[in-house]
């Protein structure tokens, strides 16, 4: 049975692809997530920045 990795979480994801190295798929599938979850956390970063310029002097 072929494994769902649009319904693993990061860890069980991770923890998948450790413990099967080649399989591309899981590779790639991780790849994309820690993507989104990159974009994600530099925009909610930027948002915060935007929202608090005014006390923070660079």
């Amino acid at each position: 049975m072929k494994p769902n990795f649009d319904t693993m979480s990061m860890t069980e994801l991770r923890a998948y692809l450790l413990s099967h190295r080649t399989n591309d798929e899981a590779f790639y599938k991780l790849a994309d997530s820690l993507e989104v979850t990159a974009e994600n956390s530099e925009s909610s970063f930027c948002h915060f920045l935007r929202r608090h310029s005014s006390i923070l002097k660079f």
